[in-house]
């Protein structure tokens, strides 16, 4: 039992005993540490630079060493050491001990902010880091403005840490000794001109600004035909008196000849004020300077660019740039301390518009003209807008070609003034030819008509490639059955929106069918008008089955035509040869006839041959006594028998032989 208790007591004794260790190995560490380091290291700093960053840094290090540490330190030693090991642009001041204090001191030395840079990379290599230096220095002396703004990211433990490389390097301290030191930034003070802050710490990230600048400035910039009309509207609060002094005595130090200043109401309910100065001038060269001067900076760029090259389709695209230093005149706040507007002729499609009519009313500006924010596309008031200005357009008439079947094609034709292109024709040819489609122009009196077609295999094709330029562009057909189907259309068109633009007459539509084709009820004269950017209408024709079942109606027609002729050429031929064979008959009858007559009745005696004489009369025989009828007949000679036609079906029969 006893050994039991023994045992428990022993090891509660033993837990206790854990339980106290970590802190009593704490306090030696501790004591350890007071003993073999210095109690406290503290840096602070001190800077002084002009208004071009000339100046110097001067940093101090003070070690308060314990008291076996403080009478063992060798001060020469120490300060021949790093007066040998500063880096350039860095000297060692001095090296003092006074008690248990040690004080180093070192000073920093440039010519303006480059130097500066220079100086701190140095330092930061020397002390094994990696230099990466920013330091954002702006000096304010100004009639608005004065102070100065300091932002750099190097701490002045980070820039001393050469100091302990060089007396690790020296063994003047060990490498335990030095790691066991923790430097305390103590910060310092800032000072520029004749402003000067107190920091904290550093790195030094302070700005000191007295400022009598205005909460907005908005310039407001009209082109016209004769030069420009412009307005610099400035916001102000009420303050101070001095700020109001300061801000009246620059505005009139800085007017140009010819400007006039107008006192604008504020806002309701609030103290804000405005003050313009209104200005026309006759060219961009005039704005720059006017307008520089009253932007409080000299070197200020302003320019606005009819280009050549459109933006979208029949289109002016207007380029606004403006690179203005606001710094002397604009407050830092959360509110955009410049913005610019531009009003070109015609009326903007895109940004934001200036939305106090009643200020360019006051200030003169055309009636009518909207003004357009300039983009700010930099953090330092450089700005740059395109502004997109639409073309009037004189009409726009499209024409629908149904492929039946086959490829379908679209044609839009758009009439716009001369007077309204501003480039040159080829290059709005080039910008606006369709990438799936093509394009024409043609003069027609004072208008330009462009011309752009495209062709599709189908209306889902043609549709595909005519949305690339005209968005609103779509086509349905539906096609009926037969020989000789209807066909519905229903397209829809609205190329004024899509364009962005109004047209001086209502879009039309017309309708192009195949042969053989035609529309329900006709085309109107004009095209179908595309109200509401939609049109459909009914058309019909032979399909392609109709076509076969014509086509298959003409072959036979063709073959019993080709068969007659032929068997009626047979049956001539036939007929031919049984006339050719009757007449040779016939001509064999003739000539045996013409032999047999020639046997009994010679031919006649050539012309002029008398012939044989006539035999004599018969005397002997008594004559007739007068008035005696019944004398016989005087002997003549017998007639010749009939010559047969060779016309007669057939041969004559042959003459009967005389008796012998």
């Amino acid at each position: 039992m006893n050994a039991l208790k023994a045992s428990v007591a022993s090891h509660a004794h033993s837990k206790e005993s854990q339980r106290r260790w970590p802190t009593l190995f704490l306090v030696l560490l501790a004591l350890c540490s007071l003993v073999l380091t210095a109690c406290s290291v503290d840096i602070t700093t001190t800077q002084k630079m002009d208004a071009n960053g000339k100046g110097t840094r001067s940093m101090t290090v003070v070690a308060e060493l314990s008291k076996k540490e403080a009478g063992k330190v060798d001060v020469k030693k120490i300060e021949k050491t790093l007066k040998k090991a500063a880096p350039e642009g860095t000297k060692v001041d001095s090296v003092k001990k006074k008690g248990r204090k040690l004080t180093v001191s070192v000073t920093m030395s440039f010519k303006d902010i480059e130097d500066y840079k220079k100086v701190l990379n140095n330092a930061l290599d020397a002390g094994g880091l990696s230099p990466s230096v920013r330091v954002d220095f702006e000096s304010i002396n100004a009639q608005l403005r004065h102070g100065f703004t300091l932002e750099e990211n190097v701490s002045s433990g980070q820039l001393l840490q050469w100091v302990r490389k060089a007396l690790l390097d020296n063994k003047i301290v060990s490498k335990k000794k030095a790691d066991a030191v923790s430097p305390k930034d103590r910060g310092g003070t800032l000072s520029v001109g004749n402003e000067s802050t107190k920091a904290p710490r550093t790195p030094f990230q302070e700005s000191k600004v007295t400022d009598h600048g205005f909460i907005a400035v908005t310039p407001l910039i009209e082109k016209r035909t004769d030069g420009y009309r412009f307005a610099v509207v400035y916001r102000v609060e009420s303050g101070s008196r001095e700020a109001e002094k300061a801000r009246e005595k620059w505005i009139d130090s800085v007017m140009p000849d010819g400007a006039q200043k107008v006192e604008l109401p504020g806002s309701v309910g609030t103290d804000r004020e405005h003050i313009a100065v209104v200005m026309d001038v006759k060219d961009e060269t005039e704005l720059k300077d006017a307008l520089g001067a009253l932007l409080g900076d000299k070197n200020l760029e302003v320019s606005i660019t009819d280009l050549d090259e459109p933006e979208g389709l029949f289109t002016r695209v207007y380029e606004y740039t403006l690179e203005a230093d606001c710094s002397q005149i604009c407050e830092d706040g959360s509110s955009i301390p410049l913005r610019p507007y531009v009003s070109t002729p015609g009326v903007g499609t895109d940004g934001y518009k200036y939305p106090n009519q009643s200020t360019l009313d006051e200030l003169g500006f055309t009636d009518g003209a909207i003004f357009t924010a300039i983009s700010e596309v930099s953090s330092d008031n450089r700005f740059h807008a395109l502004d997109v200005k639409p073309m009037k357009m004189t009409s726009i008439t499209a024409l629908l070609k149904p492929g039946v079947g086959e490829k379908v094609s679209f044609e839009v034709a758009v009439a716009v003034p001369e007077s309204e292109l501003g480039a040159e024709v080829e290059k709005l040819e080039e910008a606006f030819t369709p990438s799936h489609g093509s394009l024409t122009s043609e003069k027609k009196d004072d208008q330009r008509v462009f011309t752009f077609t495209w062709e599709g295999k189908n209306p889902e094709e043609l549709e595909r490639k005519v949305q690339v330029t005209f968005n609103s562009f779509s086509m349905q057909e539906n096609r009926g059955g037969g020989l000789w189907p209807e066909s519905t259309v229903q397209v829809d068109f609205a190329p004024e929106r899509d364009l962005n633009t109004t047209i001086s007459s209502i879009p039309t539509l017309k309708v192009e069918l195949p042969l053989m084709h035609g529309v329900k009820g006709g085309v109107p004269a004009d095209g179908f008008g595309l109200h509401n950017g939609h049109a459909e209408f009914a058309y019909s024709g032979p399909a392609l089955a109709w076509f076969i079942t014509m086509g298959v109606l003409l072959l036979i027609v063709i073959a019993a035509i080709v068969l007659l002729v032929v068997f009626r050429k047979k049956i001539a031929a036939k007929l031919k040869s049984a006339g050719e064979g009757n007449r040779d008959g016939h001509s064999s009858q003739v000539n045996a006839y013409n032999t047999v007559r020639a046997q009994y009745n010679p031919p006649a005696p050539p012309a002029g041959d008398a012939g044989p004489p006539a035999p004599p009369a018969d005397s002997t025989a008594p004559p007739a006594p007068p008035g005696d009828s019944t004398a016989p007949p005087a002997p003549s000679t017998p007639p010749a028998p009939p010559v047969p036609s060779t016309e007669d079906a057939g041969p004559p029969a042959p003459p009967p032989l005389p008796e012998k």
